[in-house]
């Protein structure tokens, strides 16, 4: 009897391990996951060197009044991180945005999309009336923090990021892509600095 309960047992295990270790067909692969978490610590690192050092002057330097400086566009960043994130989460969160909910949503690995969203997405920040802080440090740190969450969720996710979608408010991509949107943007945002910084009167110091 004793036997045959230790064998029961041994049985059950070997279920539930097998059951546990079930890849989804739409799970995230290592080299997708890999992919997303490469992307967002390159974007990350490449804004940081962009804005390391600057001086108060450089960092409030505009080339227009209708341009950003390269405080604002920090600003500019963060708010696209804490709001993009937010609506990530809040999607994830609630159990009836399952990929029947948008049957007619395009293939998951559309980059055209993303580039697409990520542009506007800057667009229409840097239209927006901004509110200069020289406190960019602070700025900087905050973003540092926020990515940090980040980077941990897809790293350590074991949700179905390519059967949930995320609403955007300038379309809709799956929740693997919206990681991707994440690096995206903050290149952008990098690019633009870097082009202030290459003005003829930006400050030496």
């Amino acid at each position: 009897m004793l036997i045959r309960k230790k064998g029961y047992i041994l049985l059950a295990m070997l279920v539930l391990t097998g059951l546990a270790g079930t890849v989804k067909p739409t799970a995230t692969t290592v080299k997708e996951r890999k992919t997303v978490v490469t992307g967002l610590k390159q974007s990350r690192d490449n804004l940081f060197i962009q804005v390391s050092k600057l001086s108060l002057a450089q960092l409030t330097f505009k080339s227009s009044l209708q341009q950003p400086s390269i405080a604002e566009l920090l600003q500019i960043q963060l708010e696209l991180e804490k709001n993009t994130w937010q609506i990530f989460k809040n999607t994830m969160a609630d159990n009836t945005n399952a990929c029947n909910k948008y049957e007619q949503v395009p293939d998951n690995n559309n980059h055209t999309t993303v580039e697409t969203i990520a542009n506007h997405k800057v667009v229409k920040a840097m239209d927006l009336p901004q509110y200069t802080t020289p406190h960019a440090s602070l700025l900087a740190n905050n973003f540092k923090s926020l990515r940090k969450e980040v980077i941990t969720y897809a790293r350590t996710t074991t949700e179905d990021l390519k059967n949930n979608y995320i609403a955007t408010g300038d379309g809709d991509i799956s929740a693997y892509n919206c990681f991707l949107l994440l690096s995206r943007q903050t290149d952008i945002i990098t690019t633009h600095i870097a082009t202030i910084k290459n003005q003829p009167l930006f400050p030496k110091e």
